[in-house]
């Protein structure tokens, strides 16, 4: 602006100065007149100089990286199986006890196994019996809730033709492992297909670390005969007895193969340990049915003169193929 009107002054002048009025050629070069050029061209300088300067200092808009920064850092904060089931409770209104335990297999931290929990004394639950509108509506609600809170589903079951619906949902930083079911009442009564039974159960990591470390010993003497083609699954806590030979005990678990992708678990069956005082579990054989054959037993230990696995199971049922009857395993007679 202030160079327009300079411009627009000094043509006035300069056409004011070429007229052949004597008045308008003295006023050209009055002092005044140099002063106010001098004054305006001043203020020009000043205004464009003033311009460059805020032009390059002035605050650039930083770009929002909010959200782009959270997904990379993981969760908002740490949470809990009790506080995502209190935070559960003001969507879903279940009191009653769950039947059936977290079937989620996970691999908990330093372990190279999954785990699947079978104790319902540490899982944190409720669950509810429901019309089937509102057993939906209830399920949705929680889904909605976890999604919020950062959880990732995994479908086990779709719930397909009203079959029952079975979800998984886990965190990055894996603090907290949740399942959702929504089941058939008793699909097999008429009266009560339009029933639901809806659980909503949550385990802490913690809780996986120290069920893990009960099964490690029993891993690593399964491991070596295991195929490293597929990822091992141990079922809850071994179950341990003594054996009639002195000295020796026997444990068993139940073991499979574990999708990760898919969080299935399919089950191999029962794997047999056996113990001797040095406090070594050793793995015998992985029981499919109710009971082994007979003939498995007939082996003799190479670490222990004259002991063979019918002295360590004594008393054990088997099947004897032969005679396609069940016996008792015998302890041998020797001499």
């Amino acid at each position: 602006m202030l160079l327009t009107q300079l411009a627009v002054y000094n043509d006035t002048m300069l056409s004011r100065g070429s007229s052949s009025s004597p008045q308008y050629r003295r006023s050209r070069l009055t002092p005044r007149g140099l002063a106010i050029r001098f004054a305006l061209a001043g203020l020009a300088v000043v205004a464009i100089a003033a311009g460059i300067i805020y032009i390059a200092t002035r605050p650039h808009k930083a770009k929002n990286t909010e959200q782009h920064t959270e997904t990379k850092t993981g969760p908002r904060e740490q949470l809990t199986a009790t506080k995502t089931l209190d935070r559960a409770k003001k969507y879903f209104k279940g009191t009653e006890a769950v039947k059936s335990s977290l079937s989620t297999p996970v691999k908990a931290e330093g372990f190279r196994f999954y785990s699947i929990a079978t104790d319902p004394s540490k899982t944190k639950s409720a669950a509810a019996t429901l019309p089937k509108a509102e057993a939906k509506r209830n399920v949705t609600a929680l889904e909605h809730m976890l999604e919020y809170d950062q959880f990732t589903r995994y479908v086990v079951q779709d719930g397909d033709k009203d079959g029952p619906y079975l979800a998984d949902f886990t965190r990055s930083n894996g603090d907290v492992t949740c399942q959702i079911s929504n089941t058939p009442l008793d699909p097999n009564d008429p009266k009560n297909k339009e029933t639901r039974f809806v659980e909503f159960k949550c385990l802490d990591a913690a809780d996986y670390k120290d069920l893990a470390k009960q099964q490690a010993p029993l891993y690593n003497a399964y491991s070596p005969a295991a195929s490293s083609s597929y990822n091992v699954g141990i079922v809850g806590t071994m179950t341990v007895r003594e054996s009639k030979l002195a000295g020796y005990r026997l444990a068993e678990i139940p073991l499979g193969g574990v999708q990760p992708e898919s969080h299935l678990f399919n089950s191999q069956g029962t794997a047999l340990f056996y113990q001797s005082s040095d406090g070594r579990w050793v793995f015998f054989q992985i029981r499919q049915n109710d009971m082994l054959s007979c003939d498995v037993y007939k082996a003799q230990l190479r670490n222990a003169k004259k002991v063979d696995l019918r002295q360590i199971y004594e008393g054990d049922k088997c099947r004897d193929l032969s005679k396609g009857e069940v016996v008792t395993v015998e302890m041998p007679k020797y001499r």
